[in-house]
């Protein structure tokens, strides 16, 4: 059995978030567009967090690894480049430069020579609390106009939307087939 529908359209809230937005000039077509509206959002997130992390001396990108590493354990660098979703040439020039800051450490496998493995050093650990604080600052920033509630339930969708598996990347056009 579902959940009671709700008619968003009617709560003063949603009302008066639509009216904003429309002050803007936005077209009613924008204002309700998901993909819009959450491409807004990730601009002016973006915009801090890329603020943060240069105060922190790290590009975006980076300090995502910090973590990973830190809470999941060493990893190889096929494993780390699944586990986040990125490109692994893109993984390797931010663990590159992670590595020569000594934030990250890179060993040879030694089950297998041809495989890296990665781990989080102490200084690579003291910098994870420093960014952890910054995302903390910069997402009470961005969504502190939300109450509580609401960015549980934000966070809950979200999470929803970034692991569904059907969603998983899409092979590149031209490449179906390729090994």
């Amino acid at each position: 059995m579902e959940g009671p529908i709700i008619d968003i359209a009617h709560d003063s809230w949603y009302i008066a978030a639509v009216d904003m937005l429309a002050a803007l000039g936005l077209p009613p077509t924008l204002l309700h567009s998901d993909a819009y509206l959450l491409g807004r959002v990730r601009t002016r997130l973006i915009r801090r967090l890329s603020e943060g992390h240069a105060e922190l001396g790290l590009r975006i990108g980076q300090g995502v690894i910090l973590i990973c590493l830190d809470e999941v354990g060493a990893l190889s660098q096929r494993d780390l480049a699944q586990l986040l979703d990125v490109d692994p040439s893109d993984l390797v020039r931010h663990v590159d430069a992670l590595e020569v800051a000594g934030f990250v450490a890179r060993r040879t496998d030694p089950a297998d020579r041809r495989r890296n493995i990665l781990a989080i050093t102490d200084e690579g650990r003291a910098l994870r609390r420093r960014y952890d604080a910054m995302v903390a600052r910069v997402e009470t920033e961005v969504f502190g106009v939300v109450d509580a509630e609401d960015r549980q339930t934000l966070r809950r969708i979200l999470r929803q939307i970034a692991t569904a598996p059907q969603l998983e990347k899409a092979p590149r056009e031209g490449t179906e087939g390729e090994a």
